[in-house]
């Protein structure tokens, strides 16, 4: 589901979006959008588009972007990515983030995609952002790779990558042929 920021209506000025109180109304607005389309297929990825957005505080994108991600990561089979954000804007998620850490028991990273990519903010393990760095150069990547690429064993490149993948920051495909069964992970899939 790709929701756009500028449609949200929450300020008299829709390029705005600033103070909590507005976050909190726009986080209401997704969250009802959400649950009254019903659509709950596995891998779902709900995309933030900040295209046409000047301006947002960071207590909008607390209220916001972090309500709305605390309230989807209860649910196991959907994906939050925040997409197509100014640097002014990607600068104040970025700061709400942080000080999301500590005060909130999950410090959840965010997945974020612009004109560069992929990319997390927030805090993630170092030994997590050298096995996520892989999808840099690749579609997809097993543990097998990551195991052969990092020098790691294969066990523990499943433990990384399922880490990340609980996260919701990588999406897992099940993969069964003839030499048996492998998960394959990836960047969640973004609407057009």
């Amino acid at each position: 589901m790709k929701i756009m920021a500028i449609d949200l209506k929450v300020t008299d000025d829709k390029t705005l979006l600033l103070h909590s109180d507005f976050g909190e109304k726009a986080c209401k607005i997704v969250l009802d959008k959400i649950t009254s389309t019903n659509t709950d297929y596995p891998g779902e990825t709900i995309e933030i588009n900040f295209e046409g957005i000047k301006m947002m505080d960071a207590s909008f994108a607390d209220y916001f972007i972090l309500g709305l991600q605390r309230h989807l990561f209860h649910y196991t089979n959907k994906f939050f990515v925040v997409t197509h954000m100014s640097l002014d804007v990607k600068y104040n998620i970025e700061a709400a983030v942080w000080h999301d850490v500590g005060y909130n028991s999950l410090n959840l990273p965010l997945l974020c995609f612009d004109r560069d990519g992929f990319e997390v903010l927030g805090y993630i393990e170092p030994k997590l952002h050298d096995t996520f760095s892989l999808l840099y150069n690749y579609e997809s990547i097993s543990a097998l790779y990551a195991a052969a690429v990092l020098n790691i064993t294969h066990n523990n490149a499943c433990v990384r990558l399922k880490k990340i993948y609980n996260l919701r920051l990588l999406e897992k495909k099940e993969i069964i042929d003839s030499h048996g069964m492998t998960h394959l992970y990836s960047w969640p899939r973004l609407h057009e």
